[in-house]
């Protein structure tokens, strides 16, 4: 097909894809090995200096309140109705009603606790992860439990 159109017109288009492709390229670099920084640019910090900050830094931070100790039996949540599940576990993400059951979900950071309700009480709880794998269910009370109780006393989860 190429070889059909007149010389003019092929120069032309190869000129014009070059400059298409040319204006594709990087823009120079113009970052600096750190070698080349001046030191005037960098800070050089004592370790005394360091050890101030990082204790600003740990004054800073709210302090933690001291945790309950949690029951994490799942017998202890069995035969509840959905208010007092919901006092202490918080609101639920999810809520299913196929009646005489109920379906209440809730999430923590690395879980979710599935709450079965039958005739109005408490009869199934089941703890898995985000990708439906089990987990242990006590290990999945103990995050929602914490992040409710931090929750109710306006503290702020400490970051990982």
């Amino acid at each position: 097909m190429l070889s059909s159109l007149t010389f003019p017109f092929r120069a032309g288009l190869s000129v014009g894809l070059l400059a298409v492709l040319a204006a594709c390229g990087s823009a120079p670099d113009q970052t600096k090995p750190v070698a080349d920084i001046p030191a005037a640019e960098t800070e050089q910090l004592e370790p005394e200096t360091l050890e101030k900050q990082e204790a600003e830094r740990e004054t800073d931070r709210p302090e933690q309140p001291e945790l309950p100790d949690f029951d994490l039996k799942p017998e202890s949540y069995r035969g509840l109705d959905p208010a007092e599940i919901r006092d202490v576990l918080g609101s639920a993400v999810l809520e299913r009603s196929e009646p005489p059951g109920l379906l209440l979900q809730f999430h923590a950071e690395d879980c979710v606790l599935d709450v079965v309700f039958y005739d109005g009480l408490s009869s199934y709880l089941e703890a898995r992860d985000r990708a439906v794998k089990k987990v242990k269910l006590e290990e999945c009370l103990k995050a929602l439990l914490t992040a409710e109780y931090l929750r109710k006393n306006a503290v702020q989860p400490a970051s990982r």
